[in-house]
């Protein structure tokens, strides 16, 4: 499956800030063979818990959206983290269950942005836009996985990247491309550490 999505557009209604999404979507009959990530990067130099990244006030998501175990390695051009997402329980998924579209992992590789920010900016920052989504595998409810983020730019308001999420041997589950966060010091207020 393939997605693209623009960012909001704005809009108002009865004096109130409307925010509008828009997404293209088109299904395949079959999967598409699964490619292969081999940019990866598993080699383990960070320490960080994602215990420690929900609750120092890198990240502010609740429990359903906390999968990342841990962060294995980062540097200025990449981010690499261990993934589980066996707090899912299937009775809590709501109107938006996992099926081959898994919306809490898709949400952790914005979190990786996020994260990465963090780290090499010092900043607070919230999604914008990807410009296309490709779903290649379901990916694992109950094991681990990972994330490899690959930065392609990053400015004094913005953080642009590749995001891809894959196994252990680097077949693709889900890949991101053109994702991208506003960087501001004025969203530091709201990742402040509880």
């Amino acid at each position: 499956m393939n997605g693209e999505a623009r960012e909001g557009a704005l809009g108002h209604a009865a004096g109130k800030t409307l925010w509008h999404y828009k997404a293209d979507m088109a299904v395949a009959r079959e999967l598409p063979q699964v490619p292969l990530y081999t940019e990866s990067d598993l080699i383990e130099s960070e320490s960080t818990t994602g215990d420690t990244l929900y609750s120092n006030g890198t990240l502010f998501h609740g429990s359903l959206f906390q999968g990342i175990e841990k962060v294995i390695n980062t540097s200025m051009k990449k981010l690499t983290l261990l993934c589980n997402m066996d707090k899912v329980k299937e009775s809590e998924q709501g109107q938006f269950p996992i099926s081959s579209l898994n919306p809490f992992a898709t949400d952790l590789m914005f979190q990786a942005m996020l994260v990465w920010v963090r780290e090499h900016r010092h900043l607070g920052s919230l999604p914008l836009k990807f410009l296309k989504v490709a779903n290649y595998k379901k990916i694992p409810n109950l094991k681990d996985f990972y994330i490899s983020l690959d930065v392609e730019s990053t400015s004094e308001t913005n953080m642009k990247a590749d995001v891809v999420i894959h196994d252990q041997k680097g077949n693709i589950y889900s890949r991101a491309f053109g994702a991208e966060v506003t960087v501001s010091p004025t969203l530091d207020s709201m990742f402040t550490a509880k």
